[in-house]
């Protein structure tokens, strides 16, 4: 079993980071690819590696890289190394937009409409990535939690700034 972890209709996680084997989700992806992807998405690869097919485009990720993409993107191949760890983030276009730092993001769908954005992430920022995402994912399970969802902003924005750092102009 994968860890998904869902936030309202607004944002969906997705990680096999505790897991000792390879997930069914690369040999499951060839029954719903292609898929017009109805979300914004990023995958983060944690360890292994994997390729995808975004808008007729092939990217492989290596432990430590990053892909961003935008909806209405078209997936027509997924595959993982068996030791890849994969984290994955979908964020729903009708969302609260509250939840994200506008300004911030605007830096990122500025490069992301163009074509999806691959950042390769120094160990220490793929590490603080980690952490941070694992943090995210504990407090979207925090229902009670009062302020859960200004702690999810503040996760969100540490993980676009460690992203965003790493991103050559």
């Amino acid at each position: 079993v994968n860890e998904r972890v869902v936030f309202g209709n607004q944002m969906r996680l997705y990680d096999n980071l505790g897991k000792e084997n390879r997930t069914p989700a690369a040999a499951d992806s060839r029954r719903v690819l292609p898929a017009k992807m109805k979300f914004s998405s990023s995958l983060f690869c944690r360890r292994g590696s994997m390729c995808i097919r975004v808008n007729l485009i092939d990217y492989e990720l290596r432990e430590g890289e990053f892909i961003s993409f935008m909806t209405d993107s078209i997936v027509d191949s997924f595959s993982m190394s068996d030791d890849c760890r994969l984290i994955a983030i979908f964020f729903a276009n009708d969302g609260d937009p509250t939840l994200f730092d506008l300004d911030f993001v605007k830096f990122f769908l500025n490069r992301i409409l163009a074509e999806p954005i691959k950042v390769s992430l120094s160990p220490y920022y793929a590490e603080k990535y980690e952490q941070t995402y694992r943090l995210l994912k504990e407090l979207m399970q925090q229902e009670e939690f009062r302020y859960r969802k200004e702690a999810l902003q503040g996760c969100l924005k540490v993980m676009a700034g460690l992203t965003a750092q790493c991103i050559t102009t």
